[in-house]
């Protein structure tokens, strides 16, 4: 037996002191192994479950530990020490290193999402025309809000989509300042422009069969009373009044003078570089032949080629009015016409008077 006395509560024996004997063959060396490990190991014990101590014969209780978790020897649960903080480092390296690999695709993610609303999403927006447009948020964040363009009304060239420099979108109100004034314009258009435009297309309806009645008039064998009651009849329909109407039909010459003379200033006063050559030329012609017996013709051919021209301009403003109201400028219908209206010397009836 070894010299060696072993410490209390240990197996008498150590592993070396069992590997001599079972060396030296001694035939107990397995149990005392089996004792040994017994000794040192002790008997497994199920966590939470009750034991009898087979000593004391005292009941015992094993509890079912945690992770980290430890038994005192007074049988306390506790966590093991430096568990927690070696836990709580482990946890944060590994939620630092998951968002950090998700960031890339959450940020996109999220662009995406904001982008998509921002560009479904409308707000009211100020143009620097003054007036408030719809448009989407998105060109308001990213400064995407182009000028309004749109396809000209009337066969015109002029963009009827929006004010020039508003932003892109529906216009949700006016400037008040804008709708007041494109309202004082449209009415003094209706007033001075359009109606007079009208009554002038019916007047000059009226006035073909007075012109007709005096181009069958024989300068030569006489003014009559049927020629002067026709001359009056013109006179008027170019806005003479009656009473001087009656007197400067008395006598032809007189009657194509101051015929002649009201259609050239009804002529420039329609305004713009095409009418007042129109009038020059017509003045030129008109005193070439003036006191001979074909002025009576000129005279009757222009005032036929003015009533075309004035039932053509009446035309044309019944049918712009509902596209200029649509636009809200009605002034729009002068601009357009003065671009297609043309010269009066492209009428047929004045294609002999061409030289």
């Amino acid at each position: 037996m070894p010299a060696t006395t072993p410490g209390a509560g240990s197996f008498p024996l150590s592993l070396a002191d069992i590997a001599m004997l079972q060396g030296a063959g001694f035939k107990g060396a397995d149990n005392l192994f089996n004792l040994y490990k017994y000794a040192n190991d002790g008997v497994k014990r199920d966590a939470g479950a009750y034991y009898v101590d087979p000593m004391t014969g005292q009941q015992k209780y094993f509890p079912k530990l945690g992770e980290g978790q430890t038994v005192g020897r007074d049988g306390t649960v506790s966590m093991a020490p430096g568990y927690a903080a070696s836990n709580a480092s482990s946890k944060g390296l590994e939620t630092q290193a998951v968002e950090a690999a998700k960031y890339p695709f959450a940020v996109s993610a999220d662009r995406a999402r904001q982008t998509t609303s921002a560009a479904l999403d409308t707000q009211p927006v100020i143009g620097s025309d003054g007036n408030t447009y719809y448009t989407p948020r998105l060109n308001v964040a990213t400064g995407g809000a182009g000028p309004l363009g749109g396809a000209g009304g009337m066969g015109g060239p002029e963009g009827s989509g929006g004010a020039s420099g508003a932003p892109g979108g529906f216009m949700a109100s006016r400037n008040p300042i804008t709708q007041q004034s494109a309202i004082a314009l449209n009415d003094n258009f209706i007033k001075n422009t359009y109606q007079p435009t009208i009554d002038a297309g019916r007047v000059a309806s009226d006035l073909d069969a007075n012109i007709q009645a005096l181009r069958s008039v024989d300068i030569k064998t006489g003014w009559g009373t049927e020629a002067k009651a026709s001359a009056a009849s013109v006179l008027a329909g170019l806005g003479i009044s009656k009473g001087n109407a009656d007197l400067y039909a008395g006598n032809a010459q007189r009657f194509q003078s101051i015929a002649m003379d009201k259609l050239m200033t009804t002529l420039q006063a329609q305004k713009g570089m095409q009418t007042e050559g129109d009038a020059d030329r017509a003045k030129q012609t008109f005193v070439s032949l003036k006191n001979t017996p074909e002025a009576n013709a000129f005279v009757m051919d222009f005032a036929q080629a003015k009533t075309n021209m004035d039932r053509r301009r009446a035309q044309y403003y019944e049918q712009a009015l509902p596209l200029a109201q649509k636009e809200g400028d009605l002034t729009k219908i002068n601009r357009q016409w003065a671009k297609i209206q043309g010269s009066i010397w492209a009428d047929p009836v004045l294609q002999r008077w061409g030289k």
